[in-house]
């Protein structure tokens, strides 16, 4: 596993695409880094969502059903509070995903390739035939 520096919303953002990746039939191989993966994202999304939480009961008002709302005055603060915890830079260790090594049967979007970058093997551009 390689200990990498990500932002919390890059995690984020790539949950969908991650979760096609870990419902698709592939080599044992990729399932097998894929699945060592899932423990540490989860561990930070749960870490993300708790965090969430904690802002929007420090900023919200409780309503009726006991949820919390921000609203008002407190709506600045706490978006900038959000923001920072959606950027916030975190240690975390992960199985490099190879896109070689992803059948083209995959059927995933350009999007979803894009929000994976933060977790995909770099490749070595090929050399043009001249």
């Amino acid at each position: 596993m390689n200990k990498i520096q990500v932002k919390v919303s890059d995690i984020i953002n790539s949950l969908d695409a991650l979760r096609t990746l870990n419902n698709t039939k592939l080599s044992m191989d990729v399932s097998q880094r894929l699945s060592e993966n899932i423990g540490p994202i989860d561990m930070a999304v749960t870490n993300y969502e708790e965090r969430r939480q904690a802002l929007v009961k420090k900023y919200g008002r409780e309503q009726d059903d006991g949820s919390h709302r921000v609203e008002g005055d407190k709506l600045d603060e706490w978006n900038i509070k959000m923001k920072e915890l959606y950027e916030e830079e975190i240690s975390i260790k992960v199985n490099f995903i190879d896109p070689s090594e992803i059948p083209d049967s995959v059927e995933i979007t350009p999007n979803e390739v894009n929000s994976l970058k933060w977790c995909l093997k770099k490749q070595k551009a090929k050399e043009k035939a001249a």
